[in-house]
């Protein structure tokens, strides 16, 4: 059954992924400039967004602490913290293409 919605959402969603404890729901989003939005719950409140992406958000992966890392298709892997802070902004020596991160 559909329990709520939450939004709003841009862009098509390439990927989408709860944190271990269930508080946090992200979602990667297509097209540049589309970033990621993180959504805490009870998920009443508007998402928190990051749209500095050159390209397409890809994939996003949920640490046991809540940090979120994700991967774009400029290049950059990016690590936020748990209150949703950008904390690391890294270029991969593969360059465009990262289509995968996990922790």
């Amino acid at each position: 059954a559909l329990v709520r919605r939450v939004g709003p959402v841009t862009a098509a969603i390439n990927n989408l992924g709860f944190s271990q404890d269930g508080e946090k729901l992200a979602a990667a989003l297509a097209l540049s400039g589309g970033g990621v939005r993180l959504w805490t719950a009870p998920f009443d409140d508007p998402p928190h967004y990051d749209t500095a992406y050159g390209d397409s958000s890809c994939r996003l992966d949920f640490a046991p602490g809540g940090s979120l890392a994700t991967t774009s298709d400029d290049g950059f892997v990016r690590l936020y913290d748990h209150h949703a802070r950008l904390i690391k902004k890294k270029i991969m020596p593969a360059g465009k293409g990262l289509r995968t991160v996990a922790l």
